[in-house]
């Protein structure tokens, strides 16, 4: 480098600091140099240096004092990014070097200066320059990742000014959105570490009125002399402003904005490397406002289509419960219609047949035959209505409540005698006082006067109806034995199991009134059931648990019925829905979700119905315990909650509950649930016992071997019979008629029944069974087969002819003989 070169760098970029003497002799050699005598006060140094923009500090001093200047300089924070070259005694340069400085000139170098200081000072940029290239490459990848944070605009954009700030000169650094030809908005400045929104005038703002219409960077170096913005010179005079760089932000030929960046120390801030960077930034800066408003455009439409999957949520619910209401009404209808009309009808009819028999004459007795001819109309209609009624009769639901059945008793009682008056039968009433009972009182009062109803009409003239009510106590718990006795002709033997049937109308037919019977009794866990007097005429007799508030059933584990867990932390709530449920079901109560898991773990129940909020393990977190244990995992959780939103619903099912029920609820939409829910489990558990079956070779439809497997079986069977040298027989029962499909599962347990645990038992297809019988001679096997065969016909429903083979001898070939069992190919 020439002296005419360093004149123009090492003056602004070299400051000596050292011993007077010293410095006076390297002013002499390069008289350019900035020099600072003496510079004992570090903070004049700090000055000195800030001012002229010094990049390389030389400290000049031959004697000690030399390490100790060097010391001091290199502990400044200001000072310790500069490059520093000491001119010392020759025996400290190690010490020198130790204490920071990055080269050791000797005092009798002095000639050489130049060339020194010149090295040094590439050597520094070319530092500082690579270290700048790092950290605006880090600075790109910075911003790369904040377009994969997900973070909105107003949050994004700050980040991405502080990031940039520090690797472009300035003072400001800013990001300007346009929004038209006259105005745009400053989102995002270096100088806020948050959001920021400033709308501007573009005529106040040339430079970015020109890149926002020419789509190309604007450089301007002196901002004092650049005629673009001379007529805001005022402006940028007031605010000191240098140098100012605009680029633009321009993704896919859209224009979105400008990044702005001013200097306001010096002039020519912003050199080529500056431009390219900053073309750099503005096109990942560009991808991240577009990216981020994407994101922002998809959030708004999913919270629209959220808001809308809310609002069609509420209306649908809503017309759900309108629809619900509607419904219940038209049953309610139904019900007072087909049940309860029936009763005062009969009455009323009763009353008119009696003044039928008494002396009327002209216009009373034309009324009292309208009225009757009415009253059976009526009647009629009210029995039609009956039958279109049972289509939702799956939908009936108990409404339990505390009556006296004793009462009760006495009441149907004096309102049926008028309807015996006229063939002379009487009702005799045996019941205690007083005989508590929490029940349907609708439903065991239409049972009641049904039972009576059906006795008076077949009752003998003059003769006697019997009601009696009594308490008994069986294994299972304590009852209620109500006896309807009549002493007519009696229900012919063959008919006795089939009196309760639905729709048996015709001759010796019973219609529906039986059927109800049994329908209501069930539904409250009693049994019904009617045989023939030794003395002649008819008992039904049917019993009820004997249930009341006080002490809520104890007797209704009847092990036919399926077992629900109901958990509830709330005993009044707990004991009105656990009285709902003992109607059908055996109920097991659990406070809280720790006893809930106990409970479930130990009584393996049918379902589980379980409120959401409750004391130490609430319901949600027992419903995951529950779901994420083998031995629970399959038992189906009703979640009960008052609070109606979607949220909660949602979260419940996502824990494995499989339906959710809102507080407060009907007792229809309770049995409703729950029975679907039961039906389900019921469906799965089947699907994994025929799956069982398929892979233990059996028959799904009688649990028996198929005919492959026993094909197999016989003959592993026949060959160890052989090899001990044992009497077998194999036998087949084939039907001589076509086989009801619903009565094969009947008949496979009877055919089990009826043979030994050791015997070999196949179904091979339409009703068709063989037995392989070990130890067993042929002619001793056709006793058995007697036997057996009387049990498939009585189940099957058709005569059956046996087969019997003698397999011990060894000639008959298996396949052939199990070929003429199996039922021939359909054509």
């Amino acid at each position: 480098m020439t002296r005419a070169g360093l004149r123009g760098v090492v003056p602004s970029r070299v400051l000596v600091v050292g011993e007077a003497g010293c410095c006076q002799r390297l002013r002499a050699v390069l008289p350019e140099l900035e020099l600072l005598e003496g510079g004992d006060r570090l903070e004049a140094v700090e000055a000195r240096a800030a001012a002229i923009g010094a990049e390389l500090l030389l400290v000049a001093d031959p004697g000690p004092a030399c390490l100790d200047r060097v010391g001091r300089l290199r502990q400044s924070a200001t000072l310790r990014s500069l490059a520093l070259l000491a001119l010392g005694p020759a025996d400290q340069a190690a010490a020198l070097r130790a204490a920071g400085a990055d080269e050791v000139l000797h005092a009798e170098e002095v000639e050489a200066l130049r060339d020194r200081l010149e090295q040094a000072l590439r050597l520094k940029r070319l530092a500082d320059a690579e270290a700048l290239c790092r950290s605006r490459f880090e600075a790109l990848v910075e911003l790369a990742e904040l377009s994969a944070a997900g973070l909105a605009l107003e949050e994004l954009l700050p980040r991405a000014m502080q990031v940039l700030a520090k690797v472009l000169p300035g003072d400001r650094c800013s990001v300007v959105l346009g929004e038209g030809p006259r105005t745009a908005t400053v989102v995002a400045t270096s100088i806020h570490s948050g959001g920021f929104n400033l709308t501007i005038d573009l005529a106040r703002y040339p430079e970015i009125k020109k890149s926002l219409s020419t789509r190309e960077p604007v450089l301007v170096d002196d901002a004092s002399k650049d005629p673009l913005l001379a007529e805001v010179r005022p402006l940028i005079d007031a605010k000191s402003v240098r140098s100012i760089l605009v680029q633009p932000l321009i993704w896919q030929e859209e224009q979105l904005g400008v990044l702005f960046l001013r200097s306001a120390r010096q002039e020519g801030a912003y050199g080529q490397e500056e431009l390219d960077f900053s073309r750099a930034a503005a096109s990942v800066l560009a991808s991240l406002v577009r990216t981020a408003r994407h994101r922002q455009l998809l959030r708004q439409q999913r919270d629209q289509m959220e808001a809308a999957y809310v609002d069609r949520y509420q209306e649908l619910l809503e017309a759900n419960q309108r629809l619900k209401g509607l419904n219940h009404f038209k049953d309610e209808m139904l019900a007072v219609c087909s049940h309860d009309l029936r009763g005062p009808l009969h009455v009323m009819m009763g009353h008119l047949r009696l003044l039928q028999y008494a002396e009327l004459s002209g216009q009373a007795a034309a009324s009292v035959q309208s009225i009757a001819g009415q009253s059976r109309k009526v009647l009629e209609l009210v029995e039609r209505l009956l039958e279109r009624a049972r289509g939702d009769a799956a939908r009936m639901t108990l409404e339990p409540e505390e009556l006296d059945l004793a009462a009760l008793c006495r009441e149907l009682a004096a309102e049926h005698e008028i309807l015996g008056a006229d063939r002379g039968v009487s009702i005799a009433v045996k019941a205690p006082e007083r005989s508590g009972l929490l029940a349907d009182r609708v439903k065991l009062r239409q049972v009641l006067q049904n039972l009576l109803a059906n006795a008076l009409a077949h009752a003998r003239l003059g003769g006697e109806v019997r009601l009696a009510l009594e308490e008994v106590d069986r294994p299972e718990g304590r009852q209620l034995r109500v006896t309807v006795e009549d002493d007519g002709p009696g229900i012919p033997a063959d008919e006795l199991a089939l009196v309760f049937d639905k729709y048996r109308h015709g001759p010796g037919g019973v219609g529906l009134g039986l059927a109800i019977c049994r329908e209501y009794v069930e539904m409250h866990a009693g049994e019904i059931w009617a045989e023939n007097r030794a003395e002649g005429g008819a008992r039904v007799v049917f019993t009820l648990p004997h249930t009341d508030a006080r002490l809520p059933g104890e007797g209704l584990n009847d092990g036919a019925r399926s077992r629900v867990l109901l958990v509830e932390d709330e005993p009044q709530v707990a004991a009105v829905t656990a009285e709902l449920l003992r109607s059908r079901y055996r109920v097991e109560l659990a406070c809280d979700g720790a006893e809930a898991i106990a409970k479930a773990r130990a009584l393996q129940p049918d379902l589980i119905l379980m409120d959401v909020f409750l004391p130490r393990v609430d319901g949600l977190d027992a419903a995951a315990a529950l779901q994420a244990s083998p031995d629970t995992g399959d038992i189906p959780v009703i979640l009960v909650s008052a609070h109606h939103g979607i949220a909660e619903k949602v979260r419940a099912l996502n824990l494995g509950a499989v339906d959710y029920l809102a507080k407060p609820y009907q007792s229809s939409e309770l049995f409703e649930r729950v029975g679907n829910a039961l039906a389900k489990r019921a469906q799965g558990l089947h699907h994994k016992r025929l799956e069982k079956l398929r892979r233990a070779g059996a028959d799904p439809a009688t649990g028996l071997l198929e005919p492959a497997s026993f094909a197999q079986r016989l003959a592993q069977e026949l060959s160890r019979a052989r090899h001990y040298a044992r009497e077998v027989a194999l036998v087949g029962f084939i039907p001589r008629q076509s086989v009801e499909p619903s009565r094969l599962g009947p008949a496979a347990g009877a055919f089990q029944t009826a043979l030994r645990a050791s015997d070999l038992l196949g179904h091979l297809g339409r009703g068709r069974f063989a037995a392989f019988l070990p130890d067993i001679a042929p002619a001793t096997a056709r006793a058995v087969c007697g036997r057996v065969a009387a049990a498939l016909e009585q189940t099957l429903g058709v005569p059956i002819e046996t087969r019997i083979f003698d397999l011990g001898n060894g000639s008959q070939d298996i396949e052939s003989l199990l070929a003429s069992l199996r039922p021939q190919p359909e054509p």
